[in-house]
């Protein structure tokens, strides 16, 4: 027998009424663990008003406006908060709490009935306010078993409003069929390659966009940061406190005992009440003056810095040699977490993550070019002569806005980590709402507010490559070595796109099988040939994907990434 009904709203508002109001800084004291368990509100001090508002959203699961709670919040916070922040505050207190008791409830049900539903997918609200990263997880299908739903089931991020659906095995089979007329990588049905990519924290969901799709703790490695997981709720009481020391637990268990919330409760007692191996709510007491807070979790070890390089030119052996070092020590750390993932120790498995999170940043690190020696080049508005035209159908192009001026100083940023300070040049920016381009005779971008800053980055390098006669030269050698003996084809035959234009061709090579894309191989060329292409998209892609993932990239194809890293950094 299994439930095929909507999750109980009661229990999620249960969960919402026992929630224990304190404040910031008894909040930021908390165990990771028990965070879930508490409720506070920073630049409130009543805690009489963080338990007002705990009943406010109570209301939500039982079928309250949204609306209706958000003002009634927001006549509580007006006191503390001008009313544009009481607003802000308010909508994120709901979708926060209110939408995480219900995840939670969900999650129970769902672990509760694997055996009908051995599978889940990602949903998300995919509106105008849904981040790039959640958008891109959106329709992703993985086992129910899988970690990434430890820390990624809905609301994994402030204000995020994604959640996870079970699935049967016959629903996600016919998800699985239609991939066939996906792009290989936007399938949703996670597998091989882009099953390994998410398990490092990242996801491909078209050939030039690749999403970052950790946690805030798992990016800063920080225990302290945000990050919500759905079984911490109903997690064991026993299991929180293994992974602590003896000392730790009972110095943050005296100090929790002698703190009280706002609703007058023991905060112990209110923080471990509901749990398997939790002590029995015990009467109200008076407060006591508090310990001083013990750190919760220890640091982890120092990593040792990548060797600096102050004062001695940057080489390709060098350079080799230390990124072979850095690779070695993620692959043991990658091992690690095998191990603990196999043996289904969470613990082990954040430990090993962490590790392998700073390996990949101190490889990044090695690679960009150090600070001191960044060019600048000047990026400007398009001026008044170069508008108004069209290019296509109906495309004209107009003055940047502010907000895309920025976006292009973004996506030169990125240029200038990656880019010997002698390659770079001035360029223009023209805003439209086609496909983002170079224009070449007028040395221009042409991209609007919807393009990433990775692409604007992309479309850069295009001008790098048209004016240096030796940048060209070095791609079409890369090329034609690279595809020597493929043959060429439409890039929407190989791919399944039909974004791509009847005219757009490439050669087939295993740029895809390799963690990139076809798109990689797109040639532009009047004799068809790549000895005598005028244009290539090797360092426009290139740069594109060493910036997303340059120990991912050298792993699956080093001959590609070092053509890139010693072509735009002119490495010896």
């Amino acid at each position: 027998m299994f439930l095929t009904t909507p999750v109980p709203f009661d229990e999620a508002a249960k969960a919402i009424q026992h929630l224990a109001p304190v404040d910031a800084e008894t909040f930021a004291n908390l165990l990771p663990e028990l965070r879930d368990a508490a409720m506070t509100i920073s630049g409130v001090e009543g805690l009489d008003v963080v338990v007002r508002v705990r009943e406010i959203i109570a209301r939500l699961p039982k079928g309250a406006d949204f609306d209706t709670l958000k003002g009634e919040i927001e006549e509580e916070l007006s006191p503390w908060l001008n009313p544009k922040a009481a607003e802000k505050r308010a909508t994120l207190l709901l979708r926060l709490h209110g939408f995480r008791a219900y995840a939670a409830a969900a999650h129970r049900q769902m672990e509760a009935h694997t055996g009908a539903f051995p599978y889940r997918q990602y949903v998300a609200t995919m509106d105008e306010k849904t981040r790039h990263s959640h958008r891109a997880l959106h329709g992703v299908v993985l086992p129910a078993g899988h970690p990434f739903w430890t820390n990624h089931t809905g609301p994994w991020a402030w204000g995020c409003r994604c959640e996870a659906v079970p699935l049967t095995k016959g629903a996600k089979e016919r998800i699985e069929a239609a991939d066939a007329n996906r792009l290989p990588e936007a399938a949703l049905v996670l597998k091989d390659g882009l099953l390994k990519q998410l398990e490092n924290g990242q996801i491909m969901r078209g050939p030039t966009m690749i999403f970052d799709v950790r946690t805030t703790r798992e990016k800063t490695g920080d225990a302290g940061d945000f990050e919500w997981r759905p079984g911490d709720a109903s997690l064991p009481l026993a299991q929180v406190k293994a992974g602590y020391t003896p000392a730790e637990w009972a110095h943050f268990e005296t100090w929790a005992k002698r703190r009280t919330t706002g609703d007058g409760r023991n905060l112990w007692d209110t923080l471990t009440a509901g749990r398997p191996g939790a002590a029995p709510v015990r009467k109200r007491r008076e407060p006591v003056p508090p310990l001083p807070p013990a750190r919760p979790v220890p640091p982890a070890p120092p990593v040792p810095p990548v060797p600096a390089t102050t004062g001695t030119p940057r080489t390709r052996a060098g350079l080799e040699k230390t990124l072979a070092e850095l690779a070695g020590e993620e692959a043991r750390y990658n091992e690690e977490y095998q191990k603990a993932r196999t043996a289904g120790d969470a613990e082990e498995m954040l430990a090993a993550m962490k590790k392998r999170i700073a390996v990949e940043e101190r490889f990044r690190a090695a690679c960009v070019i150090p600070e001191a020696e960044r060019g600048t080049f000047a990026v400007e508005a398009a001026p008044r002569d170069m508008l108004g035209k069209r290019r296509g159908e109906a495309v004209e192009r107009k003055a940047p806005t502010p907000e895309l001026m920025a976006l292009a100083a973004r996506g030169a940023e990125i240029v200038r980590q990656w880019t010997n300070a002698d390659l770079l040049r001035p360029v223009r920016v023209i805003a439209w709402e086609g496909r983002a381009c170079y224009l070449p005779g007028e040395n221009a971008i042409c991209v609007n507010t919807g393009t990433f800053a990775s692409v604007v980055a992309h479309e850069m390098i295009h001008g790098i490559e048209w004016h240096r006669p030796e940048i060209i030269q070095a791609s079409r050698d890369f090329l034609a070595n690279r595809t020597k003996g493929n043959r060429l084809e439409r890039l929407r035959t190989m791919t399944g796109h039909k974004g791509y234009g009847i005219k757009e061709i490439a050669f087939r090579d295993k740029w895809a099988e390799r963690g990139g894309s076809h798109y990689c191989g797109r040639l532009y060329s009047t004799t068809l040939k790549a000895e005598d292409a005028y244009a290539t998209e090797l360092l426009t892609m290139g740069i594109e994907r060493i910036n997303a993932e340059p120990l991912r990239f050298l792993q699956a194809d080093p001959e590609y990434f070092w053509f890139v890293l010693t072509t735009l950094q002119k490495l010896k």
